[in-house]
């Protein structure tokens, strides 16, 4: 019993001790704590004195500034559009090759492109060939390993047109996958267009030139002509050029529609014998606008006519003077025969009207 009293009385004595150390401890926290707000606040005074803004008032909340993100989800991811584009040639004709020359562009001025991957799609397809445009020896995918803020990198491809592609614009995608320096993967898609057209095709028929003609002799050689090709020819002519007379030297066809056909007449007057050449001259424009220029060669093998000694005379037209009738003698002439009746009965009249006025003078006599 005494020893429990005696322990309980030491207990007792290290609570006595322990309570005021206690009670120094708080207050040094609390001493600490209000330290450190007042410091606080004196700072916040004097950053808003230096603002222009007054102490006394009491001061807003401060403004948090969002976490920045990562990923796909970051709000300045980089971007990345075709620039320009060139074809060569423009436009582009159906059965041939072309040059197509894309450049790209960043567009982000803080974060570059790394790995771009671009791979060229085309929806349109025709009923024979498939596809209507074919890589030439290559694929129609480009890779570019890096392109700096508002960078831009430039890629070439060369490509096949079919030859059944109906003539007009074409779309063409180009499809990106790329990443940015952390790592983030992008997909995006840019278009633009592709003009195609047919190729123009203008047949002539044969000629069919005589073996041989003669000078001052009109001469026409008829000349078919067809639009075999799938477009139409704008604003043909056809001209012919020689050193031979002609009356009809050139014809505006206009328009040619695909499938249609005409037909152009030389008509020639070679003055000279020998060989006589001149061409026939087609020209015509694509719906592009280019010229296109065809010529069709001819010569006339030409022997000498009868010449032009007289003007008057019509060329090739024979002298009438050939048809003449011969002269007649005088005494077939009803003319001269009724000449010479008048004049018997005027003799005849003269005698007898003499005989009468000798007979009546003889008379007188008489009496």
């Amino acid at each position: 019993m005494r020893l429990r009293n005696k322990t309980l009385a030491a207990l007792l004595a290290l609570l006595l001790l322990a309570t005021p150390a206690l009670a120094f401890a708080n207050a040094t926290t609390e001493a600490s704590d209000t330290t450190a707000a007042d410091s606080a606040d004196t700072a916040q005074m004097i950053a808003q004195s230096a603002d222009g803004e007054d102490p006394s008032e009491p001061s807003a909340p401060p403004v948090q500034e969002p976490p920045i993100a990562s990923g796909p989800q970051i709000q300045n991811k980089p971007k990345i559009v075709i620039d320009t584009y060139k074809l060569d040639p423009n436009p582009v004709k159906a059965g041939d090759r072309f040059n197509l020359e894309l450049t790209f562009y960043n567009t982000n001025g803080i974060n570059s492109i790394r790995n771009m991957k671009v791979t060229l799609t085309t929806q349109d397809t025709t009923q024979n060939s498939g596809t209507v445009f074919i890589p030439d020896d290559t694929s129609n995918t480009f890779y570019a390993r890096y392109i700096a803020p508002e960078g831009e990198t430039t890629r070439r491809i060369r490509m096949y047109v079919v030859p059944d592609a109906a003539q007009r614009t074409y779309t063409m995608t180009a499809h990106f996958e790329y990443e940015d320096a952390d790592g983030n993967e992008f997909t995006s898609s840019e278009s633009f267009g592709i003009p195609v057209v047919q190729r123009t095709e203008l047949t002539t028929g044969q000629l069919n030139i005589p073996t041989e003609t003669m000078s001052y002799q009109p001469t026409i050689v008829p000349v078919p002509f067809y639009n075999t090709g799938k477009t139409t020819l704008y604003n043909l002519t056809v001209r012919l050029e020689s050193d031979m007379h002609t009356d009809n030297p050139q014809m505006y066809v206009g328009n040619f529609a695909s499938g249609s056909q005409d037909q152009f007449e030389i008509n020639v007057t070679p003055e000279a014998a020998g060989e006589q050449n001149g061409k026939v001259i087609f020209t015509y424009e694509d719906v592009a606008g280019e010229s296109y220029t065809q010529e069709i060669p001819f010569t006339l093998n030409v022997a000498e006519g009868m010449g032009m000694e007289d003007p008057n005379m019509d060329m090739g037209m024979e002298d009438p003077s050939l048809y003449e009738q011969p002269a007649q003698p005088i005494w077939m002439n009803p003319l001269v025969w009724i000449a010479a009746v008048l004049l018997i009965v005027i003799v005849i009249v003269v005698i007898r009207r003499r005989k009468k006025k000798k007979e009546e003078e003889a008379l007188e006599i008489d009496e």
